[in-house]
């Protein structure tokens, strides 16, 4: 009969139980927000338990067994801790801008979103000025009191609300907002044309308002 204890598991020393800890802290859980902190914990942890295998080993058997289960459960409820923690944080920008909310307010004046929007264009960066121009567009309907200011109010958000009261720049605006999101949301490439549709709505709507 093979006995259980008969296979003996290699001697824990501290160079494998800093690898151990290596091989942890690689895994992606650690590089989401406020890992550096989170992984310097863990790294001082693993440091301070490897320097007490260095006492443990040279003893029997079973103690060294004892030592690797020792060292799986301490990873499995750092690993615990750390979820639960990372989980507790604030949603990242890449989950933000996901729940689609580019057009938020901004305590940047809509000249600078325009001066933002045309430097885009020059450089054939269509997406990111389309994105300035509507950022325009919603400061400037809030500066006039067309909209209510609030945080988080999406493209969509903006057409709904803002076209009632814009008569003929109704229209220029849902088109413009269901364009925005077909660059934005269905990762269509942005053009020159593009662009000067949501130049074209700034002024219109500046228009309207006047």
């Amino acid at each position: 009969m093979i006995s259980f204890w008969s296979a003996q598991p290699p001697p824990i020393t501290a160079d494998s139980a800093r690898a151990e800890a290596r091989a942890e802290l690689a895994k992606p859980r650690y590089h989401q927000e406020h890992a550096s902190l989170i992984s310097k914990a863990l790294q001082w942890l693993f440091d301070r338990f490897a320097s007490l295998l260095d006492h443990l080993n040279g003893g029997t058997t079973s103690g060294l067994i004892i030592s690797w289960v020792i060292v799986v459960l301490l990873i499995l409820a750092l690993a615990a801790a750390i979820a639960v923690v990372v989980r507790s944080k604030p949603f990242t920008w890449r989950r933000r801008s996901r729940q689609r909310r580019p057009s938020s307010p901004s305590a940047v004046p809509s000249v600078d979103h325009r001066m933002r929007a045309r430097e885009y264009a020059a450089a054939g960066r269509y997406a990111e000025a389309v994105r300035e121009w509507l950022r325009a567009v919603a400061v400037e309907l809030e500066a006039c009191d067309v909209l209510t200011p609030r945080p988080g109010r999406t493209p969509a958000e903006l057409g709904r609300e803002a076209a009632p009261r814009l008569a003929d720049a109704a229209p220029l605006l849902e088109r413009a907002v269901r364009r925005f999101e077909e660059i934005w949301y269905g990762g269509d490439a942005a053009s020159a044309g593009d662009s000067e549709l949501f130049e074209e709505l700034d002024a219109r709507i500046r228009r309207a308002v006047a």
